[in-house]
């Protein structure tokens, strides 16, 4: 199965009214919380404090390597990733993988994935029900503005490995500067979860530069020069 973009994009504006469940007085709801003690041994280094983006010699941070999030399927079992140094350019930042089975506190499969002339970071995980997963994270490099891409892995695929194509949804416009700052911590993040309507369909989210760094907002606020671009995925051939 090949991972492919779903002819949909969404700005503020077509965002839903959130959903309210209401919940009566004969319902009854029941947290269990477990608590499980899972040590991830693989070998990895900790990205540079910053990575080079296009139009400035400030650089961002990409985050170190704490683990971004963690998702969990009954069918596939705990997923998370997290920023990682490239090998053997080490001033490059990658994103490192993992597939766990908590119950047998084991790493089923795990990779690395990176550009040969950019930077990631910030990378997110979603999975479906079916075990094919989405990463999306945020790029930049010498002759990158900070953008959004985002890879895919189908559960029919080669073990510890992704899909070769990573799509580019938002390509960024400018530079990401702050006043005064000779190193970003950007603030630009990343997110995916699958849709509660359509386990099939994959939706991710993201930062991106746009380029308005010289431009203020409407209550006098400067303009940190970055929007959100969403996108919705699914896997042909399923």
């Amino acid at each position: 199965m090949t991972l492919v973009r779903r002819p949909r994009r969404i700005s503020h504006n077509d965002l839903p009214a959130p959903l309210v469940w209401p919940i009566s007085a004969a319902d009854h709801l029941t947290l269990r919380r477990k608590q499980f003690l899972l040590e991830i041994t693989a070998a990895f280094q900790h990205p540079a404090n910053g990575v080079p983006q296009e139009g400035t010699t400030t650089q961002i941070s990409p985050w170190d390597a704490h683990l971004a999030n963690a998702v969990y399927q009954p069918t596939s079992g705990l997923w998370t990733v997290h920023a990682v140094a490239c090998q053997p350019d080490t001033n490059k930042s990658c994103f490192q993988w993992f597939q766990l089975d908590p119950g047998h506190k084991a790493v089923v499969q795990s990779g690395v994935a990176g550009y040969s002339d950019a930077s990631v970071y910030a990378p997110s995980v979603a999975v479906n029900k079916k075990g094919n997963a989405v990463f999306v994270y945020n790029s930049s490099g010498p002759n990158l503005y900070p953008s959004v891409d985002v890879m895919g892995r189908a559960a029919s695929d080669p073990p510890n490995t992704l899909q070769a194509t990573a799509w580019r949804i938002a390509t960024g416009l400018g530079p990401y500067l702050r006043p005064g700052a000779a190193l970003n911590a950007p603030g630009l993040r990343t997110s995916a979860d699958t849709d509660p309507a359509n386990d099939d369909v994959l939706w991710t989210f993201g930062a991106y530069a746009t380029g308005k760094s010289a431009m203020d907002c409407p209550n006098g606020q400067p303009n940190y020069d970055w929007a959100t671009h969403a996108a919705a995925f699914s896997f042909s051939g399923k």
